[in-house]
């Protein structure tokens, strides 16, 4: 009894943990200054995302791609030229230029 009570201790405590670092990842963003970004046809989600990151849009381009990968539901991004600000999440990135509401 007394390591089934450890183990569920154990379990709950990684799971809180894994949701925290899961939504600090995918979700809250602290927004930085307004950069334009170019969507160029023909792109693919890869190349976007390493561009995104190496220009500090988003944290992890890894993130941006798992999170199309999980819930894009085949929506293509739209190529065109985009304000969007340093230190974006992923998910909103990715709505952002997926609904093609540049500038």
């Amino acid at each position: 009894m007394k390591k089934l009570i450890i183990f569920g201790s154990l379990s709950a405590f990684l799971t809180i943990i894994c949701a925290g670092v899961l939504w600090n990842l995918f979700f809250q963003a602290e927004h930085g200054p307004e950069k334009s970004f170019v969507v160029n046809k023909g792109e693919n989600y890869a190349h976007v995302a390493g561009r995104l990151e190496s220009e500090h849009i988003i944290r992890s381009g890894r993130a941006f791609r798992w999170y199309v990968n999980l819930f894009g539901n085949g929506k293509g991004l739209k190529r065109g030229e985009y304000a969007v600000f340093e230190g974006m999440s992923p998910v909103e990135i990715y709505y952002k230029l997926s609904d093609g509401k540049f500038i």
